[in-house]
């Protein structure tokens, strides 16, 4: 978590940081169901190239879409490309990735730790106004 201070006084209130955090993208996305956060997903922009840094739902919420309305909400952003790592052996996400327009672009090896594993790297690229 990032802590925002500002001599700025339209920042001074926790309400003004909150939303400066949010425009900021440093609070990430969040599904909530009867308010409890069942995923998130946290997405970089620079430049018009789109980083995802994680995309995860709890284990007992998966394989209901909610990792898709998350990744589909951060695609309103306006990005070139949004590119992934995700673990070779992550079937169920690389298919998800694949029927979102996503593609297998290449492999880092050894990316992964604790066990050590490959990650494949899925990238979509955006043509404007998509």
């Amino acid at each position: 978590m990032m802590y925002i201070k500002s001599n700025v006084p339209a920042f001074h209130t926790r309400g003004a940081r909150q939303t400066l955090k949010i425009s900021l993208g440093l609070i990430p996305p969040v599904s909530l169901l009867h308010l409890t956060a069942v995923g998130y997903m946290g997405l970089q922009i620079f430049c018009g190239e789109g980083y995802v840094t994680n995309v995860a739902v709890l284990p007992e919420y998966r394989r209901q879409g909610i990792a898709q309305k998350l990744i589909l909400k951060e695609l309103e952003n306006e990005m070139n490309f949004i590119t992934l790592e995700v673990r070779k052996s992550n079937a169920p996400a690389i298919n998800l990735y694949q029927k979102m327009g996503f593609e297998n672009v290449g492999i880092r090896p050894r990316f992964y730790t604790a066990p050590d594993e490959d990650a494949v790297i899925m990238t979509k690229n955006i043509k404007p106004g998509e």
